[in-house]
């Protein structure tokens, strides 16, 4: 190991120097605090949802628009096949469509998946029912919403406000507290 980080060293001398591995850890440092605040965003404020305009594509084809919504609290799930965590939070979304059924419409976008991927995905988990399921295929919605974090969970009142923009894993006692606020 001291042999190979010699040959770097000589390689790229201003590695040896001191300051580089402080500047190093410093960005690994602001990169730890960054993520951390992007996975923990304010849980709480009312934004208008309905300044949203896209209109999305279910399973079977047919465009669905965000308005149709309207009078029921609403979550919006926004995963993909390659997310570690959305298998275990489209499951746990299932659970909660059965507990609470009209009373809240969940809807799982995808994020620039194919119909046939996404479909694949979601009929393998063998879900519960009740789900609407959404393609954004050139993430319109996802920009709109100015997302950044996998998965992304947004929380919409019966008042058509969004209470709750959830960056990253959604704890399953979170979301039960905010269906029922």
């Amino acid at each position: 190991m001291k042999a190979r980080y010699k040959k770097i060293v000589e390689k790229y001398p201003i590695l040896a120097k001191p300051w580089v591995t402080q500047v190093f850890i410093a960005v690994v440092a602001i990169l730890f605090i960054v993520t951390i605040i992007a996975t923990h965003t304010p849980r709480a404020g009312k934004v208008p949802f309905n300044k949203y305009s896209a209109v999305l594509t279910d399973y079977d084809g047919n465009q669905v628009r965000f308005d149709s919504f309207k009078q029921r609290p609403i979550i919006v799930f926004f995963w993909a096949t390659w997310c570690p965590y959305c298998n275990a939070e489209l499951t746990h979304l299932s659970t909660l469509k059965q507990q609470y059924g009209d009373k809240v419409q969940i809807l799982a976008v995808t994020r620039g998946e194919a119909r046939a991927d996404a479909k694949a995905f979601s009929d393998a988990l063998q879900l519960q029912p009740g789900i609407i399921f959404l393609l954004d295929t050139n993430d319109q919605l996802f920009k709109q919403l100015e997302g950044y974090a996998m998965p992304e969970t947004i929380f919409v009142n019966s008042r058509g406000e969004q209470t709750v923009h959830q960056r990253g894993p959604l704890k399953p006692e979170e979301a039960d507290e905010d269906i029922k606020q």
